[in-house]
């Protein structure tokens, strides 16, 4: 069974695709792969019983292909 999660609060995201990144809309990116970096403060969130507010975290990604394709 999955675990509930919800997070609220202010991000940033950036990648190598158009404007308007396609991947968000589940659609190819703009360059046959993407890559991207994005960033979040949790003002307020929880992942099962634990409280996330307050946490700040980043990610960087890459994805050979598609990301509605997976195998990122």
């Amino acid at each position: 069974m999955a675990t509930d999660w919800y997070m609220e609060g202010p991000w940033f995201k950036n990648c190598n695709c158009d404007p308007g990144c396609p991947c968000d809309f589940n659609q190819f990116p703009t360059h046959d792969h993407c890559e991207g970096a994005l960033a979040m403060r949790v003002d307020k969130g929880n992942f099962g019983d634990v409280d996330l507010s307050g946490l700040c975290w980043g990610a960087v990604v890459q994805w050979p292909g598609a990301m509605h394709e997976g195998n990122g």
